[in-house]
């Protein structure tokens, strides 16, 4: 065969029309071995072994191998020479370069083992050989074919002379990516484990009565049954949004070139790309646009389709099938998988359909196994539902629905109130909440539960009760007290924005306000009472023994950020609560281990930390210190002599950490509960250097699905998940159709389960994301979550992002969406485009507005309307803004615009204020503050304010509050409270 020399050393390699199909498999690009099994009926090895020999010696091209010639970029082929030998007692071998074939004896019939290169047999080659050894055998001659080395070297003169110009135009143009849609690894992940192991393969046998169905569908259609396989397998790619260009096909080119009966590599890989399905559509809509593809197609066969040096599709759909099997013969295995990717085929055997899909790479059968299993799934749907629309059909059978979807029949749990009945007569004295060295027995939590019932004894079974306690003995007792009566409570701070607790109260209907001792005044609607409960004493006590109330009837009501300006409302039952609780008791909580309460109450993490403690009886922990003041916190929790199980945020737990990693004792924490934003896994190294004996569990679930839905051990940094479902819940992952996909697929995250809530009451625009889930030919009810993740084959779920804009910030879940809405509301402002910025170490949303109004102005309303985790590190007012050529804001545009803010000098700053500005520079990492900027507003938060207090304490100004501070979050504010210690 001719070569071309490659002098550049770059592999640049030749023009794609210097090289024909042949010389293109030589090269490897495709490389990969095809191997047969088969048995053959009757008669002695050694006649199977000669016949073999001379059907070998007949198509020169089996026996040809690789000569690797120094300079050259395409290796010569040179025909071997055929050697035989025996192997055992009725084992024989033939071997010639890269052909292998094995004969041997066994009592079902003799067993024939072939293998050969790629480069130089395909499917048809196969075929043609085990026709020309049958023939051999019944003692007939085989019919002449043409010689493959006569072939090759006229189709690469054609090829120089331009003859085939016309078909590598078209394949180039076929070649073209389409720029949209994702590589096969981002929605079908490789495994994570990188030993290695055997080649990867599955397959999907279809029963008699499928192949009947599918072979009557497809003449009902008009089309080949591998019309409907490949239709089936675009839909499904198509689905997951993986770019066109992914899957190639492998066609044989012999009857368009006239050489029906020559043994050689003639079959091609042929591109991707043309976009034939329509999901709106049905099957048979789609199936002629398919059709007429593969008509263009099939005219352009034997032309230069890829250079060695091009990109294969990772997906080739080989349309071949498998070899015909000569009359009597039964072909036991077949293995032709793409070279370098994954080779998809169906094939008849034993009068059944067969999918199958291949790879040489090694550990990819789960890889395979789920690609067969959307594969095989939409084809019977199809077969079921052909005139449904292809975004329709289901990606998993009917009849093997995923086990991770088989959500065990539970006995509804004991509810909480009739378990703290059982406690307070049952262990009265035993300590119910503990702060520092004060204790509160049980007896004593159940007077304070009875005085604070009796303060809503009026109250009808329903109504809405706001709690907007600080973390102490009256916050457990008041949510106790609420559930008691058959009211429905709702948590607040104190420390939101006033018009933020008013919309609270309204839109929930609430008809109490219980506040405490220093909280300030606040404004309720005319229909709500505000009961201070630091003025109980004298007032009379109720019963608290349980309401005779529907297991579904609401227990809290919950907030979540929104894109309609106000945050979304939405109620969990009595009976999710319940659930909940048991599994906090019977999986988190060891004999004698404490929560503290460390999570804010307008968090329903914080729901573990007391009702779940009161749930198990146990002992609530209630911190001494500014749950804020993170070294304070520390230091208190390292001098405990109990086991403490601990459940916070990344951020929290990344800041106790700074303050343990100065001092000598650690905290006596047992296990490590982390939950409500992405574990980073530097974080995971630091706990492991400082807490080797520790338990680190990641927590995953939404406020819509009862706080908790998924719980793992983490065990390494580089392998972090999420676990898998706990309480009972039930998940899943969807396509954008909602569609359930196979575990190791990519999609978005859907929970089901006693946990869900019934939806949102108010403050949610646009389709609700609580929809029926169709699981096993049934239905059930689900939220989508907006996650992005994939269940693994051991059902843990890994998290790879969102499907809308919400971001997590220490813990808050902030859709982007109610900033820019609460901007748009101040007088002046056009439009506003809120941004998450990710460039430096902590990432902070920035808010970008056209219009007239000031910088100002929007921080000053932001401020009155917003809790500070969603005030915007800056707001900068724009002429405009600017746009991709789609139209749409160009959000990376706008960061690029960001205007650095102007910095002071020193000398600027009265003493005081260089106090406070020389920390907070530190802290922020910043340039010198403007001493009228608001904390919160310059990318800060609420743990480096502690971070920024504690440091300004250890430089002498112990007078420093850390709850005036977060009350005026200025430089000059802070100033003002700073003495004169230098």
């Amino acid at each position: 065969m001719t070569t071309t020399q490659d002098t550049t050393g770059t592999g640049a390699g030749p023009e794609p029309y210097d090289l024909g199909p042949f010389q293109r498999a030589a090269v490897g690009a495709d490389a990969h071995t095809v191997r047969l099994r088969s048995l053959v009926p009757g008669g002695p090895v050694e006649e199977l072994r000669d016949a073999v020999a001379a059907a070998v010696t007949a198509a020169p091209v089996l026996t040809a191998e690789y000569i690797r010639v120094p300079g050259m970029r395409i290796p010569r082929q040179a025909v071997a020479s055929l050697s035989i030998s025996q192997e055992g007692v009725r084992e024989w071998a033939v071997t010639g370069g890269t052909l292998r074939a094995a004969v041997s004896g066994s009592d079902a019939g003799r067993v024939l083992e072939l293998s050969c290169d790629a480069a130089f047999a395909d499917t048809a080659s196969i075929s043609l050989l085990l026709e020309d050894i049958a023939l051999r055998l019944d003692r007939r001659t085989p019919e002449s074919s043409v010689d493959f080395a006569v072939v090759a070297p006229g189709h690469t003169e054609m090829l120089r002379e331009g003859e085939l110009a016309a078909e590598e135009a078209y394949w180039a143009r076929r070649r073209e990516r389409t720029g949209e849609g994702l590589v096969l690894d981002e929605v079908v992940p490789k495994p994570v484990s990188g030993s290695e192991g055997p080649p990867g393969a599955a397959s999907r046998r279809l029963t008699r009565e499928e192949s009947t169905g599918l072979d009557a569908l497809a003449d009902r259609l008009g089309c080949e049954v591998a019309d409907l396989a490949q239709l089936a397998l675009e839909t499904v790619l198509l689905r997951l949004g993986v770019a066109p260009e992914t899957l190639g096909r492998l066609e044989d080119a012999r009857s368009v070139m006239g050489l029906d009966r020559t043994i050689g590599p003639l079959s091609q890989v042929l591109p991707g790309g043309g976009r034939t399905v329509d999901l709106a559509g049905t099957a048979r809509e789609s199936l002629s646009a398919l059709t007429e593809q593969r008509a263009r197609d099939a005219e352009m066969l034997g032309g230069p389709a890829f250079a060695p040096y091009m990109d294969r599709p990772e997906l080739v759909l080989d349309r071949t099938g498998s070899p015909v099997a000569p009359q009597g013969w039964r072909i036991l295995s077949w293995w032709n998988p793409a070279g370098g990717g994954i080779g998809l085929s169906l094939s008849r055997c034993d009068g059944s359909w067969e999918l199958q899909a291949q790879t040489e790479r090694s550990e990819e059968h789960e890889r395979v196994a789920s690609l067969v299993a959307m594969w095989s799934g939409l084809l019977m749907d199809l077969l079921v539902r052909p005139d449904a629309p292809l975004s329709d059909l289901a990606l998993l059978s009917n009849e093997a629905p995923a086990s991770f979807f088989e959500e065990a029949e539970r006995v509804p749990a004991e509810s909480v109130i009739a378990r703290l009945e059982r406690h307070f007569a049952q262990r009265p004295e035993a300590p119910a909440c503990r702060r520092g060295e004060q204790v509160w027995t049980y007896r004593m939590l159940q007077e304070r539960v009875s005085r604070i019932a009796g303060v809503l004894s009026h109250l009808p079974p329903g109504s809405v009760v706001a709690v907007a306690l600080e973390p102490g003995v009256d916050l457990v007792a008041a949510q106790v007290a609420v559930l008691a009566r058959g009211a429905v409570f709702i948590p607040l701070s104190a420390e939101e924005p006033e018009a933020r607790i008013l919309d609270a109260l309204e839109r929930a209907g609430a008809a109490m306000l219980l506040v405490g001792k220093e909280a300030p005044d606040l404004r309720t609607p005319s229909s709500c009472g505000t009961a201070n409960l630091a003025e109980l004493d004298g007032r009379p006590a109720a019963p608290i023994a349980p309401t005779d109330l529907p297991a579904d009837a609401p227990a809290y009501m919950m907030r979540t950020s929104g894109s309609s300006g106000k945050p979304k409302l939405l109620a969990i039952s009595r009976r999710s609560l319940d659930n909940y609780l048991r599994w906090v008791d019977e999986s988190l909580l060891g004999e004698g281990e404490e929560f503290p309460l460390i999570s804010s109450p307008v968090f329903d993490a914080s729901l573990k930390q007391t009702l779940g403690a009161l749930y198990a009886g146990g002992t609530v922990r209630l911190l001494e210190s500014d749950r804020l003041d993170t070294d304070a916190v520390r230091d208190e929790l390292a001098g405990l002599d109990t086991r403490l199980v601990l459940n916070c945020v990344p951020g929290y737990l990344s800041e106790l950490l700074v303050a343990d990693e100065r001092r000598g004792a650690t905290m006596p924490v047992v296990r490590f509960l982390i939950g409500g934003e992405p574990l980073p896994s530097e974080l995971v190294r630091r706990v492991e250097d400082r807490y080797p004996d520790s338990e680190l569990w990641n927590l995953y679930g939404p406020t819509e699905a009862t706080a908790t839905a998924t719980a793992g051990l983490i065990t390494a940094p580089d392998r972090i998940h999420v676990g898998s479902p706990v309480a009972g819940a039930g998940l899943a992952v969807v396509d954008p159709h909602g569609a359930v996909l196979p575990a190791g697929v990519r999609g978005e995250v859907v929970i089901t389960g006693p946990g869900l809530s019934a939806g949102y009451l108010s403050g949610h625009e646009g389709a609700s994301p609580f929809v029926p889930l169709k699981v096993g030919g049934s239905s059930r009810p689900s939220y989508r979550t907006g996650d992005i993740g994939i269940v693994d084959h051991a059902g843990y779920l890994w998290l790879t992002g969102r499907s809308d804009r919400q971001i997590k910030i220490n813990g808050w879940r902030i859709d982007p969406g109610e900033l820019e809405r609460v901007a748009q509301q101040v007088e002046g402002v056009r439009d506003a485009a809120a941004v998450f910025d990710e460039r430096g170490e902590e990432g902070c949303l920035r808010l970008f507005t056209t219009g007239d109004a000031d910088a100002e102005r929007i921080s000053v309303h932001l401020r009155d309307t917003l809790p500070g985790p969603m005030l915007p590190a800056s707001v900068t007012p724009l002429d405009r803004f600017d746009t991709g050529v789609t139209g749409k804001v160009d959000r990376w545009a706008l960061l690029e615009r960001l205007e650095e803010r102007s910095q002071f000098s020193p000398d600027e700053y009265t003493p005081q204020e260089y106090i406070v500005a020389r920390a907070w520079r530190e802290i922020l990492q910043q340039g010198w503050p403007d001493p009228r900027a608001d904390f919160f507003s310059v990318g800060g938060h609420s743990l480096l304010l502690a971070r920024l207090v504690n440091q300004l304490r250890a430089e002498g100004h112990h007078e420093l509050s850390l709850r005036q501070v977060v009350r005026n979050p200025t430089v000059a504010s802070m100033a003002g409270l700073v003495g004169h210690t230098t």
